[in-house]
């Protein structure tokens, strides 16, 4: 069990618990692999809070 998360996790963390915002649809790409995307917003609104229990969960 590893005591870290490595900058590959740590851009799917924040990708995968972004919150998707206003009227945007996001959609799958597949230049963008970590979860739906959109060209304005990215993967969406960043939730520093939940990135940070989803890596804390990763380490346990």
């Amino acid at each position: 069990m590893s005591n870290q998360v490595d900058e590959i996790e740590v851009g799917e963390i924040l990708a995968e618990t972004a919150r998707k915002v206003g009227g945007y649809t996001y959609s799958i790409s597949s230049t963008h692999p970590y979860g739906t995307w959109n060209t304005e917003m990215g993967y969406g609104l960043l939730d520093a809070y939940a990135a940070v229990q989803e890596a804390k969960a990763r380490l346990n």
